[in-house]
């Protein structure tokens, strides 16, 4: 049986980026970095590689949203 890579609940709203990586409004930089280092290193999509089709898109997916609440990050603070 193949688990199904669902999407996390904080990835639904991708405009919050403080809540796509768990974190609190107003973290600094090093809670930032330490976050998405976390999260990028659970959904990187070349983990994914012995996985569905459908696995390896979602994976990517949410690899692009932590990438990019990171990135939005870094402009703000």
């Amino acid at each position: 049986e193949i688990k199904r890579l669902q999407l996390p609940p904080q990835f639904t709203d991708e405009y919050d980026y403080y809540t796509i990586l768990g974190l609190q409004e107003g973290a600094d930089d090093a809670r930032v970095r330490d976050s998405y280092k976390k999260l990028a290193r659970e959904y990187h999509p070349d983990k994914y590689g012995n996985k569905s089709l459908e696995e390896k898109k979602q994976a990517e997916r949410i690899f692009q949203i932590i990438a990019g609440a990171k990135a939005g990050l870094e402009v703000f603070n």
